[in-house]
């Protein structure tokens, strides 16, 4: 079995000034989201083995505030443009990339694509009253028979929103 945390990055800055969507910056309620999740993560014995993330810079803000609170270095996160994006294929294209030695993987990213992703595994999944599945900042963790699982075959675990945690 491995482990597959979802993890969409914090809550955007849409009135910033930056150039393009590439650029939107993390806004205030994301600056505190996104290491309130990663304290959370590190109460709950949450620690990937590889951490993949969009480089976009909101995700990238997202995964450096997380790992902080992980005690995983900045360094540790493995960036790609490849996940700022991806159609549901290229994210199973790079999961399929992940040798069966990395038990963990945390992927931090956008909708819809991670949404895509945990419902391609997950069969049942609870319908929020909100109708969000993933809203910004929520973490998911499934577990997986291996990185190349069939569709359904997967197991979610937990999910968590920020608003769950306590302040």
């Amino acid at each position: 079995m491995v482990d597959l945390f979802l993890l969409r990055h914090a809550k955007s800055d849409w009135h910033s000034p930056a150039v393009d969507d590439f650029q939107r910056p993390l806004n205030a309620r994301g600056l505190g989201d996104a290491p309130r999740m990663g304290r959370w993560m590190a109460e709950q014995g949450y620690h990937p083995s590889l951490i993949a993330s969009s480089s976009a810079l909101r995700a990238w803000q997202t995964a450096v505030f997380v790992c902080f609170e992980l005690g995983i270095s900045e360094q540790s996160i493995k960036f790609s443009g490849r996940l700022y994006l991806p159609a549901l294929d290229q994210l199973l294209d790079w999961l399929r990339g992940v040798t069966a030695s990395t038990p963990t993987v945390m992927l931090v990213g956008h909708n819809p694509g991670l949404e895509q992703l945990l419902s391609h595994w997950v069969s049942a999944l609870p319908v929020p009253d909100d109708g969000k599945l993933l809203p910004t900042a929520t973490f998911a963790h499934i577990e997986l028979p291996q990185w190349d699982a069939k569709p359904a075959q997967g197991r979610l675990r937990r999910m968590v929103r920020p608003k769950d945690l306590p302040v």
